[in-house]
C-alpha cells in the first residue's frame, strides 16, 4: 500500500490494516523469535566455553603468585598493589567458607534428599511410662529452603571468585608491562561515575534475588515432592508424580475444567481489551470529540484506584445496607 492512500485512511481503517498486517506478519514474528532464542542460547555456551578456557589458559601461563591467587582469593592483588582490593576478595572467600561449614553445608547435604534430621525422645504419659517420638532438629521444607538459599550463594561465590582471578591475571600483565595496577581509590571513582550503574543495580539485584527469586523457586520446586497434610514435616523429592496427579488422578475432573474457563477467560478478556481500548482510544482522538482531557482522566482512573479500593467500594455499595439495596 502506498502512503498516501494509507494517510487518506480514517482512524478505524488504519487500526483494520495494521491488524491485517500484524496477522500477516505474525508466523515471521514467531520464527525471528525462536531462532533469536537459539542465538541467545547458543552465545551464552560459547560464553561459558570462551570462559572456562581463558581460566585453564590464565593458570597454565601464570606466574607462581598468579596460580596461588586461584586457591587464595585476592594474593595477587595485595602483592601487587591493590591490598585493600586483594583483603576484601579473599574476606569472601573466609566467610564463605565460614557460611557453608557452620550452615550452608549440612542443609546442602541434604537438599537432594530432603530427609528430615530427628532424635527420638522419651516423652512421660499419664499412668506412668513413657514413649518415645521424634524431636526434628532438621524439617525438610527447612532443608529446601536453605539449600536453595546455599546454591545461590555459592553461585555469587563463583562469581567473585572468577572477577578474582581475571583481576590477578590483569594485574600480573601490568606488573609485566611495566605499569602500576588502579589504587583501591581510583577504582571507587571508577564506580561512582563510569560503572555507577552497577553500583545503582547492584542492592535491588540482591534484594530481588533474596526477597523474588528465592521464594519463587522454593515453591516451584514444592511442585516436585510429596507435600501434602501429612507429609508437613518431612517429605521428599517425588518427581513429576504430583503433576501426574493433576492431569491423570483425583484432581483431573477439577483441573481441567478450571483450566478451560482460565483459557476462555485469559483469550476473550486480551482480546476485547485490546480491541474495545484501541476502539474507545480511537474514538477519543476522533474529531468532534469535546472534553477529551476529561474522557482521558476518567478512563485513566481505573487503573490509578488500586484494585483493593475499588473492591471494597463495590463490597460496600452492593452490602444489604449499602446505597443501591437502600435505593431500592
Amino acid at each position: 500500500m502506498k502512503y498516501i492512500d494509507y494517510i487518506q485512511m480514517n482512524p478505524f481503517q488504519r487500526f483494520g490494516y495494521k491488524f491485517k498486517e500484524f496477522i500477516k506478519n505474525l508466523p515471521n514474528a514467531i520464527k525471528a523469535f525462536f531462532c533469536a532464542v537459539g542465538r541467545a542460547i547458543k552465545n551464552f555456551i560459547l560464553g561459558i566455553a570462551r570462559g572456562l578456557k581463558d581460566f585453564a589458559v590464565g593458570f597454565a601461563q601464570g606466574d607462581v603468585i598468579t596460580k596461588l591467587s586461584y586457591l587464595i582469593m585476592g594474593l595477587g592483588n595485595a602483592t601487587r598493589g591493590q591490598v585493600i582490593k586483594g583483603i576484601l576478595f579473599f574476606a569472601v572467600e573466609v566467610a564463605y567458607i565460614a557460611f557453608m561449614v557452620l550452615f550452608g553445608g549440612e542443609y546442602l547435604a541434604h537438599f537432594f534428599t530432603l530427609e528430615a534430621k530427628f532424635t527420638m525422645k522419651q516423652v512421660p504419659i499419664r499412668g506412668g511410662g513413657f514413649i518415645e517420638e521424634p524431636e526434628y532438629l532438621l524439617y525438610s521444607n527447612q532443608i529446601l529452603l536453605y539449600g536453595i538459599l546455599a546454591i545461590m550463594a555459592t553461585i555469587a561465590f563463583v562469581a567473585v571468585y572468577v572477577a578474582s582471578t581475571k583481576s590477578a591475571r590483569k594485574c600480573a600483565e601490568l606488573k609485566k608491562a611495566g605499569k602500576k595496577p588502579a589504587t583501591f581509590m581510583d577504582e571507587v571513582k571508577d564506580f561512582l561515575d563510569a560503572k555507577f550503574h552497577i553500583t545503582l543495580l547492584s542492592i535491588p539485584v540482591i534484594l530481588i534475588c533474596v526477597f523474588v527469586l528465592l521464594p519463587l523457586i522454593f515453591m516451584i520446586l514444592m511442585a516436585f515432592t510429596n507435600y501434602d497434610r501429612q507429609h508437613s514435616v518431612g517429605f521428599s523429592w517425588t518427581g513429576f508424580q504430583a503433576f501426574g496427579n493433576v492431569l491423570s488422578g483425583d484432581l483431573a475432573g477439577t483441573f481441567f475444567p478450571v483450566l478451560g474457563w482460565t483459557l476462555i477467560w485469559a483469550v476473550a478478556a486480551t482480546a476485547t481489551t485490546f480491541f474495545f481500548g484501541v476502539l474507545l482510544a480511537l474514538l477519543i482522538e476522533s474529531k468532534g470529540i469535546k472534553h477529551k482531557n476529561l474522557w482521558r482522566t476518567i478512563f485513566v482512573i481505573v487503573y490509578a484506584v488500586p484494585q483493593f479500593v475499588s473492591l471494597l467500594m463495590m463490597a460496600q455499595f452492593l452490602d444489604y445496607q449499602g446505597p443501591l439495596n437502600t435505593l431500592l
